[in-house]
């Protein structure tokens, strides 16, 4: 079973959980671009994805796991960086990464395609990001998070084609569900999560 991954730090335990049900198979985690995850689930090349936010889910079954809060990742010498907190209005007329794959129509930073890039470009000083919560376990360095307290909640989902009536997938989606009861993203700002971002 090959899957794609935007995991929220929930990703280990997903597969623990899962290797645990008899109806388990072999798993591959498939590191993509971001919006690449749902072409993947279409194409064929994966069986299940871990989205974040509201993607386009035509064809698509699909469960909510886990609504975190959001942050801005922002360069360690940014003039807000010191912040405990910011509000959007405190990021008026920063320069915020375009998507690769998605539509938007008021980002005019530089096209970001994975998390390794956009951890990058933001430390050089070259866009800054709101992402989820969980974002916070995967930087460190040159590169920092504040929680943006009037930013909507995201939220992470399992998504896997229509009608698919695999037991393997049924399996996984069982175990993420159970999984994601007992999940919580913590709000401490020095707290790590572990995972991948993709």
């Amino acid at each position: 079973m090959t899957k794609a991954v935007g995991d929220g730090g929930m990703l280990p335990e997903i597969l623990a959980a899962y290797e645990r049900e008899p109806e388990a198979i072999a798993v591959d985690v498939l590191f993509c671009g971001f919006g690449e995850q749902t072409a993947l689930l279409r194409g064929g090349f994966a069986d299940i994805g871990l989205l974040h936010g509201r993607p386009d889910l035509t064809g698509l079954d699909s469960e909510d796991l886990l609504v975190e809060g959001q942050v801005v990742v922002l360069p360690a010498r940014h003039r807000l960086a010191g912040r405990t907190a910011v509000t959007l209005a405190d990021l008026d007329g920063e320069v915020m990464p375009r998507w690769a794959g998605l539509l938007q129509d008021d980002a005019k930073g530089p096209e970001v395609r994975d998390a390794g890039q956009l951890m990058q470009l933001i430390a050089m000083g070259r866009t800054i990001a709101i992402l989820p919560e969980s974002a916070r376990g995967y930087v460190g360095g040159d590169v920092v998070c504040v929680p943006v307290l009037d930013a909507p909640p995201t939220t992470m989902m399992i998504a896997w084609p229509e009608q698919s009536q695999s037991l393997a997938l049924a399996a996984f989606v069982r175990a993420a569900t159970s999984v994601s009861v007992h999940s919580q993203i913590p709000r401490d700002p020095d707290s790590a999560q572990t995972g991948h971002l993709a």
